[in-house]
């Protein structure tokens, strides 16, 4: 039987606040003994959500480091809320990698040789959208996409993504995403070998070095 949540079970209210460049590593430390402290005390499908939250925010911290510019996080407390991509061409779209535990869409001007933009859902437990798609208008979804995603899976998933998108047809296709985690990544991904890369450069995962 799962436990009862109680005040003392939460995390403190300052952790669910959006960190900053210079107060990071203080936040992951208080972050990761927050989650080994929830882990220790409640138990549960509810709890396990709270511990994913608590995580994610953890997960953030450590992103920042490198810039939380081109780094976003979208969570619970803006789930339901329509996202802002960062300023680019993000045109053109494809799905690079789809699992149980993530969903991988890809973006740029043009996808053919690199993207430069991912949306990163993690666990996610609703995917309805094309396997290629242009131009998407991101909104915040309508209470009845909401309830089509709890009636179906039981529960209020941490991330509600929708949007329209030109997939080829003659009227705009309706997307829904649900998960339980997403991060925006901006970031070169070269979808091609190069041997004159610079190091540290992305390659998407088909990508092979010449002669392998």
């Amino acid at each position: 039987m799962d436990e009862t949540l109680t005040a003392e079970c939460l995390p403190a209210p300052d952790e669910y606040t959006e960190p900053g460049h210079t107060d990071c590593d203080a936040r992951i430390g208080r972050l990761t003994a927050e989650v080994n402290r929830l882990r220790a005390a409640v138990t549960g499908d509810t709890a396990r959500r709270l511990i994913r939250q608590v995580e994610n925010r953890r997960r953030l911290c450590s992103l920042t480091t490198c810039s939380i510019d081109e780094r976003l996080k979208v969570e619970a407390g803006g789930r339901h809320a329509g996202i802002q991509l960062p300023a680019g061409s993000w045109w053109d779209w494809d799905v690079v990698a789809w699992s149980a535990s993530q969903l991988r869409l890809a973006a740029g001007h043009d996808v053919t040789y690199h993207h430069g933009l991912e949306l990163v859902f993690d666990d996610p437990i609703f995917v309805s959208c094309p396997t290629s798609f242009h131009d998407p208008i991101f909104r915040a979804p309508s209470s009845d996409e909401i309830l089509k995603v709890t009636r179906h899976f039981g529960g209020d998933p941490l991330v509600v993504i929708a949007f329209e998108a030109d997939a080829g047809g003659q009227e705009p296709v309706s997307c829904l995403i649900a998960a339980e985690g997403l991060v925006i990544v901006q970031e070169t991904v070269l979808r091609y070998w190069r041997e004159d890369a610079a190091p540290g450069q992305r390659f998407a995962a088909w990508v092979q070095a010449s002669g392998q």
